[in-house]
């Protein structure tokens, strides 16, 4: 049986992904917001000894693989809808299919395509640097 495209059902699947896509992108967001904020702080108001340095660059690094995960997951839907919109073409999408909305099942190697995706390492480099040099700047005055 061909669904209608312009269905109510296959436009709220559609709709459905499309959130969780656009729910995913503003996590990342949300995490290198963070990620800026925390170092802002610690460069203005924290300590000076290399503990405290530490705990900030092993913090960014937590950030840092969240966002990966985050960017993972988001491309792994993309992935999804495009492969729904094609199967939707072809009169390959069941009536069924309409109610349900695959778990991710990433693999490690893509966390780490992710995570080392220049959306997001350029970013955390930065940090780290920013990180680096609050730190010895503020040990020489």
């Amino acid at each position: 049986m061909r669904l209608d495209i312009d269905g109510l059902g296959v436009q709220t699947h559609l709709t459905i992904l499309q959130s969780i896509i656009g729910r995913l992108s503003t996590l990342g967001g949300g995490i290198k917001m963070l990620a800026a904020t925390v170092v802002g702080i610690v460069a203005v108001l924290g300590d000076r000894d290399l503990r405290s340095a530490s705990a900030l660059g092993g913090f960014v690094l937590v950030l840092w693989g969240l966002d990966g995960y985050y960017l993972a997951k988001e491309r792994w839907f993309r992935r999804v809808y495009s492969r729904f919109v094609n199967d939707l073409q072809s009169n390959k999408v069941l009536a069924q299919d309409l109610f349900t909305v695959e778990k991710p099942a990433l693999k490690s190697a893509e966390l780490v395509k992710a995570a080392f995706s220049p959306s997001i390492w350029v970013f955390y480099v930065a940090i780290f640097i920013l990180s680096f040099v609050t730190v010895v700047t503020r040990d020489c005055q």
